[in-house]
């Protein structure tokens, strides 16, 4: 892990990630630009541990991460992959000061934006964009969670499958298969037939 010099690091993808919701004023943008410290993680890094009290949040302009937790017989579930562009934290636990019960690895380099969730906070007080954006962040990661539970009950493995591949086009050979089976839920072997499938039919 090395956090690198704030003038090294545009906080550019932010800032524009941020406005495709709605117009940051100047004073603004230069109010969370202060906030940002860069980051970044070689593959095998974590950004949260297990059991971790995380008190930063952060946008990935660049990267992939996975988010994972591991049941009582130390058998790992994926529950997320994070590709560059999208924010990154554990907020639950950073918002409630406690221990993450999930952990965010890098699957590649990847270069994060932080923040402190006090600061996050503080933005919120600070003006009324932050409230608009925030409410529109949150209500997308809801969606999102739904949008995974909802297909992990109805959809067979096969649909579950060309969903993430429809999902992620450009990181099935990047993502170890026994990952990508823990997030389907399926095991490797049945991964390994859907894909000799999907690799046998014709475009």
């Amino acid at each position: 892990i090395c956090y690198t010099d704030r003038e090294m690091a545009s906080v550019d993808p932010l800032i524009k990630s941020l406005e495709s919701i709605a117009p940051i004023p100047d004073a603004e943008k230069k109010r969370i630009t202060a906030m940002v410290t860069p980051l970044h993680l070689s593959a095998g890094d974590y950004f949260v541990r297990f059991g971790d009290v995380p008190k930063r949040m952060a946008f990935m302009p660049r990267g992939l991460l996975r988010y994972f937790y591991v049941d009582e017989a130390g058998r790992e579930y994926t529950r997320y992959f994070c590709q560059g562009g999208h924010f990154v934290s554990s907020l639950t636990a950073t918002a409630h000061n406690a221990p993450s019960t999930y952990a965010i690895i890098a699957l590649a380099p990847s270069e994060l934006l932080t923040f402190t969730y006090r600061d996050w906070l503080a933005l919120l007080d600070a003006h009324t964009v932050w409230g608009k954006i925030g409410f529109a962040a949150q209500t997308a990661a809801i969606a999102l969670a739904e949008e995974r539970e909802q297909s992990l009950l109805p959809d067979d493995a096969a649909t579950r499958y060309r969903k993430f591949i429809d999902a992620h086009p450009q990181i099935e050979d990047k993502v170890k298969a026994q990952h990508i089976a823990g997030f389907l839920g399926v095991t490797p072997e049945t991964l390994s037939r859907l894909r000799k499938k999907k690799n046998s039919t014709p475009n």
